[in-house]
């Protein structure tokens, strides 16, 4: 039997990570689980993918930007056009509120400038190279190693003086026998933004700069990635703009389809994009080349496994063998087995193993399970049972390092950081709704809800319908049940309300 110092020196060498790609970058590599959607991607089959938020699509754009040396020798470039950490490039267009068409030429003109600035970096030289360069330069569009932001500003202002009358009259006819007014009659006139220009290097239609870049890519005999990510980042607080602005995005893309050596992979949250195509979205059926990330139980599970077993300690503590453990879905349970308890709670009704009771602490009511929120029940897990073992207190079972209750602590820790940071944050409005369930019942129905919100039928069905969408409550033949991952955080407890006597739950 292990002693409580050998068992604290194990747990301490355990690091799950942060589930969140853009904060593991060095780490994520040894992490990283090569899915199918991961495969295809890798091949150039896959051009938008969709996963929920914590769902693994930005592991999936870190990794590929990562081994952009291994693309290189495929004679493929990769273009980033977001920025990877920080504040969103495209925030800086928000206040200006662009139009559709506006956002379409914006997302046009952005790409050739990235496109010209990778094929400079690259040392491509041709003649179609130096064109492109030299149209984007003298509209004053090309970067200059400015940050991105400032590129977008750059475009909006040059989008906008194509749109934006540079001089508006205004005439007042009269009577001539009168001299009553009878009419008004006003002009507009244009700035032209390559008037300046030499008529060869003037931009008229965007797809000459992408003829341009194709022709360049064609001498060289190479491809080219435009890659974007943190799209639900650039546009949080604006929720039309963002619809507005990915719509444009999706036409562009469509237009780059007749360029076969320019591709454009789209990293999208999937309720984005539901919202993107809602009510109608003709583009949305010509966009064919796209893949959902989902996961199951094994997957998961494996997941967990590949980051238990990056340590030392712990792989000699159970004389465990990395390799032979993340390549064999058995040997994953069975060290699962043997680190962690059996199960959380025990007796009639309840889960029967404790990663089983993970993937329920997890999921939303839309069924999701998310590895962001796996990672961090695990990662609080691992940090509650370091504090157990330094206060003194050893009673795990048999060979196990971990004890029940640091996955309680855990549980509420997820629960609240899923609560604020993301329901709360990204659907202000439905925060009232959600307080008002406190101490309530995890079972209800319309006339139970419509009880504690004091609402009418038809609002009672509007919140609900609000909370189903996004994922907080799970609609049931005969009931709304609330997910096991928001009960702690929103003070709901077991049990069915009185409305809902009678009628069977799994409360």
């Amino acid at each position: 039997m292990a002693s409580i110092e050998e068992k604290l020196e194990v747990v301490t060498s355990v690091d799950f990570g942060s589930g969140v790609a853009e904060d593991e970058k060095a780490e994520l590599a040894s992490y990283f689980l090569e899915t199918d959607v991961w495969r295809k991607v890798w091949d150039g089959k896959v051009d938008l993918i969709l996963a929920p938020k914590g769902g693994g699509k930005s592991a999936v754009y870190s990794t590929l930007i990562e081994r952009g040396a291994e693309l290189a020798t495929r004679r493929i470039l990769i273009a980033t056009a977001e920025n990877p950490q920080g504040e969103p490039a495209f925030k800086t267009l928000v206040s200006n509120n662009p139009s559709e068409a506006e956002f379409k030429e914006i997302w046009a003109l952005y790409f050739a400038s990235l496109i010209s600035e990778t094929l400079s970096d690259a040392g491509v030289k041709s003649d179609p190279a130096k064109q492109l360069h030299a149209m984007l330069r003298d509209a004053g569009l090309l970067s200059g190693k400015q940050p991105r932001r400032k590129v977008l500003q750059s475009i909006w202002a040059y989008v906008r003086s194509r749109v934006s009358p540079e001089k508006v009259e205004g005439q007042l006819h009269l009577d001539p026998g009168t001299g009553a007014p009878i009419g008004l009659s006003s002009s507009m006139s244009f700035a032209d933004p390559a008037a300046t220009l030499d008529p060869a290097e003037a931009i008229g239609d965007v797809s000459d700069l992408f003829d341009l870049a194709q022709d360049a890519l064609q001498d060289v005999d190479r491809s080219l990635w435009i890659c974007l990510d943190r799209l639900d980042a650039a546009f949080a607080t604006a929720p039309e703009l963002e619809r507005a602005a990915l719509r444009a995005l999706f036409r562009v893309y469509l237009d780059l389809r007749g360029f076969d050596r320019l591709q454009l992979k789209v990293f999208l949250r999937s309720d984005i994009w539901a919202d993107v195509t809602a009510g109608g979205f003709r583009e949305a059926s010509h966009i064919v080349r796209k893949k959902t990330i989902s996961w199951t139980e094994p997957t998961l599970l494996q997941l967990v496994t590949r980051r238990l077993v990056k340590s030392e300690e712990l792989l000699k503590h159970y004389d465990l063998d990395a390799r032979k453990v993340v390549a064999d879905s058995a040997l994953q349970e069975q060290a699962f087995g043997r680190v962690f308890p059996k199960a959380v709670d025990t007796g009639s009704g309840k889960t029967k193993t404790l990663f089983r009771w993970c993937i329920n602490h997890t999921k939303d009511g839309l069924g999701v399970n998310a590895p962001r929120e796996l990672i961090s029940l695990f990662a609080h897990a691992r940090d509650a049972q370091v504090e157990r073992y330094e206060t003194g207190l050893d009673d795990t079972d048999g060979e196990a390092i971990f004890h029940p209750k640091a996955f309680e602590a855990a549980d509420r820790q997820v629960s609240e950081e899923r609560l604020n940071s993301t329901v709360y944050a990204e659907y202000p409005d439905v925060v009232p709704y959600l307080e008002a369930l406190d101490g309530e019942k995890g079972a209800q129905n319309d006339a139970s809800l419509s009880r504690i919100w004091q609402t009418d039928e038809a609002e009672t069905a509007r919140r609900t319908a609000r909370l189903v969408d996004i994922g907080v409550l799970e609609q049931r033949k005969d009931h709304y049940w609330t997910p096991f991952l928001y009960r702690p955080a929103l003070g709901v407890v077991q049990g069915r309300a009185p409305e809902l006597k009678g009628i069977q739950t799994e409360d």
